[in-house]
This record gives structure tokens, C-alpha cells and sequence, in this order.
């Protein structure tokens, strides 16, 4: 996974220009509220989540969701501030896996399990957007190796359906399975979630390809 994300182009981005992320997954998991979240979140793969999210973090977002099985129960609301790392941040972090994994526990004088469980919250926080960085992706899943009970299985699927190989960890959170396509080993989301990424011009219009 890693040799095969470091061999992919880097995205050339610019500062005003927005990351988009195309989401799919249960209203609960993805955040997504509509009249009735509540019977939305007990279906999963009810919900069709977009995202733009400023590259350097000075302006504001957007979020629209969908409902899958009723295109007319929608959501649209604006995001300011920036409650997560901006794709400026993310270039910052290091590439080298020692590095990243000291930055992924971000706290040393924790338990062991709680130290895990810190790390797959960061890299939840971090794996998305960092597909369009491939020394950063690899990097990452080098890191991810060597978290204690690191485990690769098969025949798994995202939220959408996509068969891949799954990275997860013994006594892990559940959903805490990252899913890759088998062939090309390119980054589908988790069994949780599906997703889509790439680099969006406009607040409101997806970008003209994405992974």
C-alpha cells in the first residue's frame, strides 16, 4: 500500500482552491442531519455527503448531504473555522514513519491502549486528504504497520460497496477497518464510510476528476 501511494502524482493545489470530499455512509456516521436523523442513521449507506474545505484554511466551507433513498430530503450549511488540519497543515507533517507515528500518539505518558486508540483517532483525522499526498500516504501507512495488533484482511467492502483489502487492528474501535482497492491498492474509505477526494475550484461544483 504504501509503495503503491508513493508512486502516484501529487496533487498540485493552490491556496484558493477548496479539497472536496465525496462521502457516503449512515446519516449518524457521517454527521448529516435532516428532519429525522434518527431514522436516517439506523440505514446504512443512507446518505451522500459533499464537502469543500478551504486549502489554506482562511475562508470559509461548504457541507451539502442527500439522502440516498429520497434525493429530496437535503442539507446544505456553510463551515467557518476550521475545526480540523487544513491541507497546509498536512504538508507540514513529516513523511518520515517514526516521525509521524511519535505525532500519531501525541501523548507518550498514556496506557497502551489508550495510546492506540489516540493514533486511530489522528489518522482518522488525517488519512482522507493525505491521498493527495503520496509521501505523506505512505508515510502514513508505514506508520500504521506499526501500531500494535496492525492486521490486513480480505474481501472487505466500504460503504458503498467496494471490495478491497482492509487494514485494521486487533481490539480496535469498530469501523476502524481502512479499505483499498485489491488491484490498485488506491484508498476507498472504511467499511463505514466511502469516499471520494480531490481539488475543487469552486465552493458548490466538484472538481472535474477525483480518486
Amino acid at each position: 500500500m504504501a509503495l503503491a501511494a508513493a508512486k502516484r502524482p501529487a496533487a498540485t493545489v493552490r491556496d484558493d482552491q477548496y479539497i472536496y470530499t465525496k462521502s457516503q455512509g449512515s446519516a449518524a456516521e457521517l454527521g448529516v442531519q435532516f428532519n429525522d436523523p434518527a431514522e436516517l442513521a439506523k440505514r446504512e449507506g443512507a446518505v451522500r455527503s459533499e464537502q469543500w474545505d478551504s486549502v489554506d484554511g482562511k475562508r470559509s466551507g461548504l457541507r451539502k448531504g442527500v439522502a440516498v433513498d429520497d434525493p429530496d430530503k437535503k442539507m446544505t450549511m456553510a463551515m467557518y473555522g476550521t475545526g480540523y488540519l487544513t491541507f497546509r497543515q498536512l504538508q507540514a507533517l513529516p513523511t518520515d514513519p517514526d516521525a509521524l507515528l511519535k505525532r500519531l500518539y501525541s501523548d507518550t505518558r498514556m496506557g497502551p491502549d489508550r495510546r492506540l486508540e489516540i493514533a486511530l483517532e489522528n489518522i482518522g483525522a488525517i488519512i482522507d486528504n493525505a491521498t493527495l499526498l503520496p509521501d505523506l500516504s505512505a508515510g502514513l501507512y508505514r506508520a500504521m504497520a506499526e501500531l500494535p495488533g496492525a492486521q490486513v484482511v480480505d474481501h472487505v467492502k466500504d460503504a458503498a460497496g467496494r471490495e478491497g483489502i482492509g487494514l485494521t487492528f486487533k481490539d480496535a474501535p469498530e469501523g476502524s477497518t481502512w479499505v483499498f482497492d485489491s488491484s490498485s491498492l488506491v484508498y476507498l474509505g472504511t467499511t463505514r464510510i466511502a469516499l471520494r477526494i480531490g481539488v475543487a475550484d469552486k465552493k458548490g461544483e466538484a472538481p472535474v476528476s477525483s480518486s
